[in-house]
C-alpha cells in the first residue's frame, strides 16, 4: 500500500495545507510506537484520564494524495470510539479473558482434587497406623493379664520384659499417630484454602459473559488489524517523503 510515484505531481506535495500536515503528523506520532492492540486498548481505555487518538480536530485534508486521505479515513472508522471494530474488539477481549478464567477454573478445581487425594493417602496411613496402635495395646493387656495370673509363681521377669517391648512399641505407634494426624489436619487446612480458591475463580467466571457472534467478530477485527498496519505504514511513508 506504498505511494506511487505517480500518485501525486512533485510539485504538489510542497503546497499540502499546513492544519492538514500537523493533523496527519500528529496521529503518526501518536500511533507510531502503538501496535493494533495497543491502539484498540486506548480507544477502549474510559478511566478519567483516557487520551483519544482523535482528540485533535481534524480539518479538510486537502493537498494529499488519495491513499493518504484514504488511511485516515481508514484509521478513524477503525479506532473512533463506538466503531463496530472496536466494539467486536472489546467483545473479543471478553471471550479472551473467559477462556483464560475457565483455565484458572480448570487449574484450581484440578489443585482441590490432587489435595483430596493427599488427604485420602494420609487417613489411609493414619488408619494403618491406627489399627497397629489398637493390636499393640491389646498386645500390652494381655501381657498384663498374664503377669498378674503368674504373679503368685514368681516367674514373671519374662513376661516384663515382652511387656516393656510391647509399651515402647505403643508409644513409639501414638507417637507416628500423633504426627500424621497432624499432617492429615495441614492437608485438610491446605484443602480449604484450594476449595476456596476454586470457588473465587468460578464466582469470577460466571461474572464474564458468554457472547456469541465469535467467528464474526474475529473476522471482522482481523481485517481491521491488516488496515491498520497498512494505513499507518502508508502515512509514514508520506511523512517521510516530506522531507
Amino acid at each position: 500500500m506504498a505511494i506511487g510515484a505517480d500518485e501525486l505531481p512533485f510539485h504538489d506535495w510542497q503546497v499540502v495545507d499546513p492544519a492538514s500536515m500537523a493533523y496527519i503528523r500528529h496521529l503518526v506520532e501518536s500511533l507510531e510506537h502503538l501496535t493494533f492492540d495497543d491502539a484498540c486498548m486506548l480507544q477502549l481505555d474510559g478511566g478519567e484520564n483516557a487520551s483519544d487518538l482523535f482528540n485533535l480536530h481534524r480539518p479538510v485534508i486537502t493537498g494529499v494524495p488519495h491513499d493518504v486521505a484514504s488511511a485516515l479515513n481508514t484509521l478513524e472508522e477503525i479506532l473512533s470510539r463506538g466503531s463496530p471494530t472496536l466494539e467486536a474488539y472489546q467483545r473479543e477481549d471478553i471471550r479472551e479473558t473467559r477462556v483464560l478464567q475457565e483455565e484458572k477454573v480448570r487449574t484450581t478445581m484440578a489443585e482441590v482434587h490432587y489435595i483430596d487425594g493427599l488427604v485420602d493417602e494420609h487417613m489411609d496411613a493414619v488408619e494403618g497406623t491406627r489399627a497397629r496402635l489398637h493390636a499393640a495395646r491389646d498386645t500390652k493387656q494381655q501381657l498384663l493379664e498374664k503377669i498378674t495370673a503368674a504373679a503368685a509363681d514368681g516367674d514373671v521377669a519374662s513376661l516384663e520384659l515382652e511387656l516393656s517391648e510391647a509399651e515402647e512399641s505403643e508409644a513409639a505407634l501414638l507417637a507416628e499417630f500423633m504426627n500424621q494426624w497432624q499432617s492429615v489436619l495441614a492437608v485438610h487446612k491446605h484443602r480449604g484454602v484450594a476449595k476456596n480458591r476454586f470457588e473465587d475463580e468460578v464466582v469470577a467466571l460466571m461474572a464474564i459473559p458468554q457472547l456469541p457472534g465469535h467467528s464474526e467478530d474475529q473476522h471482522l477485527v482481523g481485517d481491521a488489524e491488516e488496515r491498520y498496519e497498512d494505513s499507518v505504514l502508508l502515512l509514514d511513508e508520506f511523512l517521510d517523503m516530506q522531507y
